[in-house]
């Protein structure tokens, strides 16, 4: 009689220590995928902050060139009219190069933050994806170790028998 308590003891103890195994493995499992999830969640309000920093600074960017360009201008028209000659063919040849180079450094600065933000945007799509598929990876295996009590169960009997 004492073999079969002893043995019914046994059959308990290892339901219980297979339970509870499988118990922290999904709370393992669900609190990596909370991580991830959590790290991609960050990664989209990071990305949005460097969204914005990058077009504040094309704008600056731009904002300056056109600084620049008044400056320019307004120091060749006042250096022609010093000369006497603010009406010539080469002031005005002078102001079109100014504008033509002021328009093309323009559209550089335009596109240079065009293609900074497009980078920001794929990036932080990538390793938003990546994070929510490590996530769903991490849920799987939850949901798998969570079905696999029976099958443990009975290795551990197999042993204990065996």
């Amino acid at each position: 009689m004492g073999g079969a308590v002893n043995l019914g003891a046994q059959v308990v103890s290892s339901a219980a220590d297979v339970a509870g195994k499988n118990k922290s493995e999904r709370r393992y499992y669900r609190a990596l995928a909370q991580a991830a999830d959590k790290q991609a969640a960050l990664t989209q309000a990071a990305s949005s902050r460097r969204a914005e920093y990058i077009f504040r600074s094309g704008a600056q960017e731009y904002n300056r060139l056109g600084e620049e360009y008044n400056k320019t201008r307004a120091a060749q028209k006042s250096a022609w009219a010093a000369n006497g000659s603010g009406n010539s063919y080469t002031l005005q040849q002078m102001l079109q190069n100014s504008r033509w180079n002021y328009l093309v450094d323009g559209q550089t600065a335009k596109q240079n933050t065009a293609d900074a933000l497009y980078e920001n945007n794929l990036a932080a799509l990538l390793e938003t994806q990546n994070l929510q598929e490590e996530a769903a990876q991490y849920r799987s295996a939850a949901r798998r170790s969570s079905g696999t009590f029976a099958r443990q169960f009975m290795q551990k009997m197999i042993g204990l028998f065996g």
